[in-house]
């Protein structure tokens, strides 16, 4: 389930920037009454690479520049944040990121958390170890909306731990030329939440030099209790055995055949026997205090096909603030595919990640 990709491999990858829209939406059901219509949802439709002559090395163009006028800015400002983190350009990556909070799951060996509030403490740290990134591939959400992007980091303390190359999944939303969140991950593949952080601290503790790696506890268990998934052709959709309570002023439990499921940080709504029926993506949150606050919250949902395969579906990281009296504040995040099957969605907010699995007919 973990990737600490040993590689040796000196050639990347080239850019895949397909956006090919497929329809997606339905009209929702089981969700909130709210004020506001959901953003619309975007879909990633990352194509098969072309296979390369085995004499050719085909590399991302270094720059430093973007152009907030161009149809690929949300590459290019991705291409100049690696540029400048390798080129240790402190005063670019401080131009180039609007919210300087950093959450990275990858940097636990050598930073010793997971989260940062300062963008360019964050690359010093990194520096100190000789970290460095290599691009090898951007999939966009739609133009001048971000990117998901994958590289390899490289630095001294993977290496003494006998990593040579770990690859991390960095989730970009961007406008223009600014990145508006980085938040890294290491290719969580079938795993959400706190299930899988747990899985990579164990995993890290396994090398003899980080065995005692101290690093700051992340989620509570409720995530990892009927996680869900797909298994031997047969979907398992989550059901959350133990109702989440979440923070005042929310109420702490339902009374309308959905529990509360997920952490302080981010929680939903779902059916208490894994029911489930096409709806609007509602999140809570207690870092979400409210549309007065954050009229378009910035939160990354993801729709990934576990029965088949299928091109991951965002929401563009694009959210609505709502409000109801039962409910209180909370955002909505897109709608359900109206394609049946088996899913789980992840969604992504300030940090915090959780993933559920549903399961349509």
């Amino acid at each position: 389930m973990l990737t600490l990709a040993a590689c040796t491999t000196t050639e990347d990858p080239p850019l895949a920037t397909d956006t090919t829209a497929i329809p997606v939406a339905t009209t929702p059901t089981q969700s909130p009454a709210t004020t506001e219509t959901p953003p619309p949802t975007v879909v990633d439709t990352t194509t098969t690479k072309p296979p390369q002559p085995p004499d050719e090395v085909t590399t991302f163009t270094e720059t430093l520049t973007c152009d907030p006028e161009a149809e690929d800015a949300d590459v290019q400002v991705v291409q100049a944040f690696i540029t400048a983190y390798n080129q240790r350009d402190a005063i670019r990556l401080h131009e180039l990121i609007r919210d300087e909070e950093i959450w990275d799951i990858g940097g636990v060996p050598h930073l010793g958390t997971v989260l940062w509030t300062d963008a360019v403490a964050w690359a010093e740290n990194g520096w100190l170890v000789n970290d460095k990134l290599r691009l090898t591939r951007v999939v966009r959400y739609g133009p001048k909306s971000g990117s998901d992007v994958t590289v390899l980091r490289t630095n001294d303390v993977l290496t003494e731990a006998g990593i040579d190359e770990l690859e991390l999944l960095i989730k970009v939303p961007s406008s223009g030329c600014i990145i508006d969140r980085l938040i890294a991950h290491v290719s969580p593949d079938g795993v959400g939440g706190c299930s899988f952080y747990q899985t990579f601290i164990n995993d890290i503790r396994q090398q003899e030099t980080l065995a005692d790696l101290q690093v700051p506890e992340r989620c509570t268990a409720s995530d990892s209790e009927a996680v869900g998934g797909y298994t031997d052709g047969e979907c398992e959709p989550t059901i959350p055995l133990k109702e989440f309570v979440p923070p005042q002023p929310y109420a702490p439990s339902r009374t309308d055949g959905l529990a509360w499921y997920g952490t302080n940080e981010l929680w939903t709504a779902l059916d208490i026997n894994g029911d489930h029926s096409p709806r609007k993506s509602v999140w809570w949150s207690e870092n979400f205090r409210g549309g007065q606050f954050e009229a378009s919250p910035v939160i990354l949902v993801e729709w990934t096909r576990l029965d088949a395969d299928a091109p991951i579906i965002t929401n563009g990281s694009k959210g609505t603030n709502a409000f109801t009296a039962a409910d209180g504040s909370f955002i909505i995040g897109g709608i359900d595919p109206d394609i049946g099957g088996c899913w789980r969605v992840t969604a992504t907010y300030k940090g915090a990640s959780m993933s559920y699995v549903y399961e349509r007919s």
